[in-house]
């Protein structure tokens, strides 16, 4: 593994370009991360927490009647599995269901409609939810979050994970400095991406709820924005066991409407080829 290797180096003319959103993928068909992050590998340390964690993608909508109804059952999986469970929700503007009502807050960002349209989520209606991105026979997995999931959380928690991942920020005004550490637990001869984004409790908007309108709904675990590209950057490490590698980046595009203090950084690891989740942490932005 080469010390300091650097994933970005932004030129002035780049940040320059408001209305770049990222960056195009390289002559290896790698995508590198969003303009206005920088970032760099070198040696790291142990992880010190070897959980492993399953990420929970709740896709969903402001007019889905039956999304608050999932909420409810979501919030009893984290009761009972705590930090080994980080969940995400997802307004990907595919369709009506995702769109604000008019004058209320729009919660769809761009990385989760790319998310979307890639596993295909709108054939299978809100509210869909992955866990971890697993795959049976090639196949994405798709989940209805109103089910009692807790067997199937436990049952990924319960294998042993390959690499131990944890994160940590720093934030100052509207720039965050964002530290990623990994710790290859087992030989992976994947290639491993890691994927950094912002998500955001306390959110009060209108929702469908059953066949009323809850205008004061309180949305949380929004996914706001990506700071990585949408499918990560990739991990510059040997995939051999016992290999340990951090990620630094400085992140300065924290939004004004954001309430910065209800926000969290959710960062995981995936293989590249499958998308699937390897293992995932979160922190307060």
């Amino acid at each position: 593994m080469k010390t300091s290797r650097f994933l970005l180096y932004i030129a002035v003319a780049a940040l320059a370009m408001s209305s770049c959103d990222k960056i195009d993928a390289d002559e290896n068909g790698n995508y590198i991360t969003f303009s206005g992050v920088s970032g760099q590998w070198e040696n790291g340390s142990a992880v010190a927490d070897h959980t492993h964690r399953v990420m929970l993608e709740k896709y969903t909508g402001c007019h889905c009647p039956n999304c608050p109804r999932a909420d409810v059952t979501i919030n009893t999986e984290m009761e009972t599995f705590g930090d080994k469970l980080v969940v995400m929700a997802i307004h990907d503007g595919i369709d009506r269901f995702s769109e604000p009502f008019a004058g209320f807050a729009d919660l769809r960002s761009e990385v989760g409609k790319t998310w979307s349209q890639y596993f295909k989520i709108q054939p299978q209606g809100y509210p869909c939810a992955l866990l971890s991105r697993q795959m049976e026979n090639g196949a994405t997995q798709y989940e209805f979050p109103s089910d009692d999931l807790s067997n199937k959380i436990q049952a990924i928690i319960d294998q042993e994970p390959l690499v131990a991942i944890s994160v940590a920020s720093n934030r100052s005004g509207n720039t965050a400095t964002i530290t990623a550490s990994v710790e290859y637990l087992d030989n992976v001869p994947d290639d491993l991406t890691l994927t950094l984004v912002v998500i955001e409790d306390g959110l009060h908007s209108a929702q469908q709820n059953g066949p009323n309108v809850d205008s004061n709904y309180t949305h949380n675990h929004v996914l706001r924005s990506a700071i990585t590209d949408p499918w990560g950057v990739h991990v510059d490490a040997d995939g051999v066991k016992g290999t340990c590698s951090q990620a630094k980046f400085v992140f300065n595009d924290i939004k004004s409407e954001w309430i910065a203090e209800n926000c969290h950084v959710v960062a995981f690891i995936s293989k590249k080829d499958t998308r699937e989740i390897l293992n995932v942490a979160e922190c307060e932005l």
